[in-house]
């Protein structure tokens, strides 16, 4: 793959000016385009450590308008990144639409140092390399232009930038100019090490001897990541006026040719009203269970203080809890948190709420606005509403096109499955009511002062909507409860009866995952 790549391509220095004045305001052109239209550009950096990355960055940054794009350097690993899921760290950088953001280091990089180090098997980095993708392709299925572009070196370019001589060595325009190459590379291998990934090389000598192992481990990476809607662009990187010209251009064609898979308006797939509605999961539920005033509270306070217990062991653990709270409107879901975080130290968990996305939350991917609010580990993060609002509201509404909300089952499956790997214990609760009861609440709320804040159009329109609700939720279940994360439907029609059973539930989930 990579001879192709060392055939001496070069620019003078009169042909890259030239070419310069002409990509510059081409750019900038193509920048200010994509403010008014409805997806973002992300550049992902990729390619041997001493080819240049940073300095095409610099040129990128430095060509373009600084207002309206982002770089992210991530080489370096904090602790707050660490102790929470991997991708975590690259979601809260996503650029917003309209807007362009470069990545300086990728999703891809963390499972090519370990399995250079040898620390990584066949299986491990083609499972590391088809996570990858599945995020490229919900970023590119949302809209988003994904470039990627990866600069190769060869061997003995690569040792000349990693040398503690590469910054002298400015003055000759057929050296590229980085002059942190070598710190850069040598951060990179510190951040990896803070994951215990291996003892990366600790000098450019080493690297140098490593590189015929790096080609090897690249070479699969690009087979495995390389994709029609996400294609690498391989760009012969030891000279620096050719690989900066070069990187400029395919970015500049990309953004001018980009049509998003997102685009066009959805039609004649809208799923029909149920005419005759079949039974569902939820007709299952056993909506008579009721528990007596007297035993109420004392199972409530031995419960509570159950679950304290369990707080405290899993952040002692450093094991971090994710609790979905959805169900019908008035079903009790406030009720029931709050007699959850009454038990909680303010300290251990963070509640969430969710209605209709703000405009900086529309401007993203919709799993977006949840992976950012995720706590660390040994925290929980409580979720009043949550993603499956994709495949509730914003497919009974049709807010969203048949095939995006359809697609977000897998999306949500493999969010979900990613918290677990990476330690997380997912907990989901849908409560059902019956209509007839749901009625009883609306107009309870409706004839107390204290309530009719709980009320709205809203809930009545959305009733209208009761046997679309009822299908959703059932191909919700079908499509989304795992083994690692399953859904608890709860009776409550009887509230006392609705708290103690998701206790209940809560303190089983966590006692079978605490402790192992």
């Amino acid at each position: 793959m990579f001879e192709a790549l060392e055939t001496g391509k070069h620019l003078t220095e009169e042909q890259f000016k030239a070419q310069r004045a002409e990509l510059r305001p081409a750019l900038l052109q193509a920048q200010f385009d994509l403010a008014g239209r409805d997806y973002p550009v992300l550049i992902v950096m990729g390619g041997f450590d001493g080819a240049g990355k940073g300095a095409v960055v610099h040129h990128l940054n430095e060509w373009m308008d600084p207002r309206l794009i982002e770089t992210h350097a991530l080489w370096m690993h904090s602790d707050e990144e660490e102790s929470r899921p991997y991708f975590w760290r690259f979601w809260r950088r996503l650029p917003p639409r309209g807007r362009t953001g470069i990545m300086l280091g990728n999703w891809y990089q963390r499972a090519a140092y370990r399995a250079m180090a040898g620390r990584l098997d066949e299986d491990g980095f083609e499972l590391a390399m088809r996570r990858a993708v599945a995020f490229e392709r919900m970023l590119v299925d949302d809209g988003a232009l994904v470039v990627k572009l990866w600069l190769h070196v060869s061997r003995d370019m690569q040792r000349r930038q990693l040398s503690y001589e590469a910054p002298r060595q400015h003055q000759n325009p057929r050296v590229p100019a980085d002059p942190e190459a070598w710190w850069i590379s040598r951060e990179a291998a510190r951040g990896e090490a803070q994951q215990n990934v291996a003892s990366l090389p600790a000098d450019p000598e080493e690297w140098w001897a490593r590189y015929p192992r790096a080609l090897e481990v690249s070479e699969r990476l690009i087979r495995l990541t390389d994709s029609g809607e996400a294609p690498w662009h391989l760009i012969e990187a030891d000279d620096s006026y050719y690989r900066d010209a070069t990187a400029a251009g395919l970015l500049l064609k990309a953004m001018r040719n980009h049509k998003p898979a997102n685009g066009g308006p959805a039609s004649g797939d809208r799923d029909p009203p149920p005419d005759d509605p079949q039974p569902t999961i939820l007709d299952a539920i056993d909506l008579s269970r009721r528990v007596p005033r007297d035993e109420y509270k004392p199972r409530l306070a031995k419960l509570q203080g159950r679950i304290q217990d369990l707080f405290w062991q899993a952040h002692r653990e450093r094991r971090s809890l994710v609790a979905v709270f959805e169900g019908w409107d008035a079903a009790g879901k406030g009720s029931a948190i709050r007699r959850l975080t009454a038990a909680v130290d303010p300290r251990l968990y963070k509640l969430v709420q969710f209605a209709a996305p703000t405009d900086e939350e529309r401007a993203q991917h919709y799993l977006w606005r949840f992976w950012r609010l995720l706590q660390r580990d040994g925290r929980a993060t409580l979720f009043d509403r949550s993603w499956y609002g994709r495949v509730l509201v914003e497919r009974v509404e049709e807010l969203t096109p048949p095939a995006t909300w359809r697609r977000a089952y897998s999306e949500i499956n493999d969010f979900e499955a990613q918290l677990v790997e990476h330690g997380c214990i997912v907990a989901k609760f849908w409560l059902h009511i019956s209509k007839d009861e749901q009625l009883k609440r609306f107009k309870d709320r409706e004839a107390k002062a204290h309530k009719q804040h709980k009320i709205t159009d809203e809930d009545w329109r959305n009733r209208e909507q009761w046997d679309a609700y009822a299908l959703a939720v059932e191909d919700m279940v079908a499509n989304t409860s795992t083994s690692a994360a399953p859904w608890h439907l709860v009776a409550g029609n009887d509230k006392k009866a609705a708290r103690l059973e998701i206790l209940e539930r809560l303190c089983e989930h966590f006692e079978s995952h605490l402790g192992a």
